[in-house]
């Protein structure tokens, strides 16, 4: 494990604090309740700090999915889908069916390709 200046920086200064609180407890200067109560504080303080970055986690990943779930607009030309719309041309990233728009039933990229492919071949005859 390796530390950097930042890091022994930060520890020598907790260092200090604890040193001077328990000389400030030994001299009888500081109450000891009052010490265990800022650091409760400081303890709940960092309970809800990480809550909240959890929290925000959790908010980022749904809107993600929710974006994934309400798909993209497109005619089904690009590789970058699984399942599409025939009905309102939306491209889905997730394996989703009904369509989230219309209710509508999605087709497969490899349908869709197959589908160009036979429509190709009509228009060639």
């Amino acid at each position: 494990m390796s530390f950097n200046s930042d890091d022994l920086d930060a520890f020598l200064w907790e260092v200090d604090v604890v040193t001077k609180q328990v000389h400030d407890i030994i001299d009888g200067k500081v109450d000891i309740n009052k010490i265990l109560e800022k650091e409760k504080a400081k303890q709940e303080r960092k309970e809800k700090e990480e809550k909240l970055r959890k929290l925000k986690e959790e908010i980022k990943i749904m809107e993600e999915l929710d974006k994934k779930r309400k798909g993209n607009p497109g005619k089904g030309e690009k590789d970058t889908y699984v399942r599409f719309c025939k009905r309102c041309f939306v491209e889905y990233e997730i394996d989703c069916e009904p369509c989230y728009h219309c209710n509508g039933k999605t087709i497969t990229r490899e349908v869709k390709k197959e589908f160009k492919i036979g429509k190709e071949k009509r228009t060639t005859r």
